[in-house]
């Protein structure tokens, strides 16, 4: 018993004389460059490739929505289905636009 706690206690030394070592020498530029490194490139995918799915989807949801009897056509009509779409691109945007304001990228 009395082993564990000389071990624990010289661990939480160790720890408490390792910290302040490392944290003097963290560099935070390198850290912002790496991050911006993977989310640059992910948001500039995200501008282009959001309006191409949107379109895409739009096309889709246009298709099944032209295929259905009149009856269904009246309860959800297709503006309906598309302006979800566009709130969720709309959304989508947004996402990355918080990205850039907060300095993530």
């Amino acid at each position: 018993m009395n082993n564990k706690k000389i071990i624990l206690c010289s661990l939480m030394l160790m720890a408490l004389f390792t910290t302040p070592v490392l944290a003097i020498g963290f560099d935070g530029n390198a850290a912002m460059d790496l991050v911006t490194s993977f989310t640059e490139p992910f948001i500039t995918f995200l501008l282009w490739c959001i309006p191409i799915v949107c379109i895409i989807v739009a096309i889709k949801e246009f298709l099944v929505w032209s295929a259905k009897s009149e009856r269904e056509k009246e309860q959800e009509p297709y503006i309906r289905s598309v302006a979800k779409l566009i709130f969720a691109g709309l959304i989508a945007f947004s996402i990355t636009a918080i990205i850039r304001i907060f300095g993530i990228s």
